[in-house]
């Protein structure tokens, strides 16, 4: 219960932040860490060069929020339901983590989604044939309709012989008007 008032007082604090113009996101409750849960991390506390840093991260990793389903990077998250992990980032940053144990950290926490890439090789190749597919169904419908088209061309352009004595008949009926 003192959690869930926690988060409360948290977000109601991130939102005061937003009104004042401070980054949103970045007032948050601490999570699964030794720091306490009543430690806070202000992302403007940090040295430019940290800063900068910490945004790069937030770059990389995708917000862990149900409700976007996995769609934003934490630098782009403008809900609370990135606080948790961008207070994660905050904190290792302090700690001293360099980069790659940060995203590393992300990832086994909330799986390689977490990169915003795909798990497996088929969601690469599978646009590609569905593409490749594609083309080479486009490109039969095409050469049927060339070969079709070719073909009434040929029976229109071939004479029968009703149509050779109709084509007399209309001739001297021409002449007749002359």
């Amino acid at each position: 219960m003192l959690h869930r008032k926690l988060l409360v007082a948290v977000l109601a604090l991130a939102a005061c932040g937003a009104s004042l113009g401070l980054a949103p996101g970045v007032l948050a409750q601490g999570d699964d860490h030794d720091h306490g849960a009543e430690e806070f991390i202000v992302l403007d506390q940090f040295d430019t060069a940290s800063r900068q840093r910490a945004r790069e991260i937030f770059a990389k990793i995708v917000c862990a929020c149900p409700s976007e389903n996995w769609s934003k990077t934490l630098l782009n998250c403008p809900n609370g339901c990135s606080n948790t992990q961008k207070q994660e980032i905050l904190h290792q940053i302090e700690e001293g983590w360099d980069d790659a144990r940060i995203v590393e950290y992300q990832v086994t926490k909330y799986g390689g989604q977490a990169l915003g890439k795909p798990d497996d090789l088929l969601t690469y190749l599978l646009p590609v044939l569905v593409l490749v597919v594609a083309a080479g169904v486009a490109g039969m419908v095409l050469m049927r309709w060339r070969a079709s088209s070719a073909q009434a061309r040929v029976d229109r352009s071939s004479s029968s012989p009703a149509a050779d004595d109709e084509l007399a008949a209309v001739e001297r009926e021409l002449k007749e008007l002359r």
